[in-house]
This record gives structure tokens, sequence and C-alpha cells, in this order.
């Protein structure tokens, strides 16, 4: 199964001073051509660092532009984050480098563990929010009842920060029967296998995840097709239920 293609993109840099208290600092990069592109903001879980997601700007081959966001700190915990990822999509819509590139119709969120719940819970607050990607979530609350953006949830087979059987896996049977959701868990995955590099399952699932609910691209598979593209020798399970 082989990566995204990856073309060189246009970047735009947030300072912490542009973000003005709301989020940390955050990276921009829009896919090529003329827009207007959606927007998907990716946040980093408990205690990471921005450049530890920075490869989810690889997300912008698929046409939409992506926004890694850094949190005012870095042990802010899931209702934080959401907050933050919902400054960081509203900067980017305002601020006069982007705004004529981005669709602020056509939004998604992508979080790592504390980030993935924070997505999650971002989602709920938001009814323009299309899509959720959710990487080995954790959270010690409840799935939002609000949450009705088709959802992707990621988990990991080793993962002991967040044991898929007590974290991603409740949280994807929470999920609403009207809501298309997906589950996938990576073999022998732990709980950062999300990070730092590009992992091919993931990049294949969120591709396919933003094009057919983001984009609307009607050649793009339903879940079901999606999961069944992904290589079966690198994940334990994937149940798409639409």
């Amino acid at each position: 199964m082989s990566l995204l293609p990856w073309r060189a993109q246009r970047r735009v840099r947030i300072s912490g001073a542009q973000a003005a208290g709301r989020f940390g600092e955050a990276v921009v990069t829009l896919p090529r051509g003329d827009g207007p592109f959606p927007l998907a903001a990716v946040v980093p879980g408990y205690t990471g660092h921005r450049f530890t997601i920075a490869w989810y700007a690889r997300l912008a081959s698929t046409g939409v532009a992506i926004v890694t966001v850094g949190t005012l700190n870095r042990r802010d915990h899931v209702p934080e984050r959401a907050a933050q990822l919902l400054a960081a999509l509203d900067q980017v819509v305002a601020d006069p480098r982007t705004a004529e590139l981005v669709d602020p119709a056509r939004l998604a969120v992508i979080g790592h563990s504390m980030g993935g719940a924070g997505a999650m819970l971002a989602a709920s607050q938001r009814p323009e929010i299309r899509a959720v990607i959710a990487l080995t979530p954790w959270s010690n609350a409840a799935t939002p009842r609000g949450l009705r953006a088709p959802t992707l949830i990621v988990g990991a087979e080793h993962d002991r920060t967040a044991p898929p059987g007590r974290h991603a896996r409740p949280m994807f049977d929470a999920l609403p029967d009207d809501t298309p959701h997906a589950y996938v868990e990576l073999r022998g995955g732990s709980h950062y296998a999300p990070l730092l590099r590009p992992h091919p399952v993931i990049e294949r699932a969120a591709g396919g995840w933003l094009a057919r609910y983001v984009l609307a691209d009607p050649a793009a598979p339903a879940p079901d097709a999606l999961l069944r593209s992904l290589d079966d020798r690198r994940i334990v399970t994937a149940i798409a239920r639409a």
C-alpha cells in the first residue's frame, strides 16, 4: 500500500502572537491550485508538540488545506484541545493570507490521544464540521452526544496509554447508528504509532475519509470499500458502519 503522492505545497505560518492566546502557533499547508479548499485542523495529544503531527500536512495532497496546531500548554486537556482546534479553524478562515483560499462550510478536525477526543468534542459543537479523525484517542468522558459528523477512529493493538478496549473501541461503539463511522486497529501499533512519520494505513484511511466527507468526491470509496483497500497485514480489525 503506497503513501499518498506528496508535492510541494504553499505554507503560511501563524505565530503565537497572531494566535493571540487562542492556541499556541500553527502552520497552514495549502494544496496546489486556486481554491477555495476545504480545511482540516490537526492537534497533538497530551504533552505533544506540533512537530509530532507535522506529517499530516501531507494530506493536503488530497485537496484539503491542513493546519497543524500547537497548543497553548502541552498539558491541556480534552476541552482545551477542542477549543483550540476551533480557534485555529476560525483563525485560518479569517486570516487575510488564507481567507480567500479556504471554504468555511467544509471543515474537518483531526487529533491524537486527548486531541482525538478533543476533535470529537469540537465537532459536536460545530455542525459545519463534516468529518472527524480520532487517532488512538484517550478520554475519561462519554462520547459527545451532539456528534453527528462522519467519524474515523484509529486504535492501536499495543496501546498501553489508551488501550483500545477501554478508549477507541467504546468511543466508536457509542457513535449514533445514523452517523457514518469506521474503526481501524493497527497491528502491533503503540499509542504513538500516528506520530512523527507517515503511517501508510492512517494516511490512506484519513485521505479517503476526507475525500468522501469533506471534498465530497463522487469517486471516493464508501467506508466499507475504503477499509477493504487497507493492507490487512497492518491491521487487526476494520469495521465500517454507515
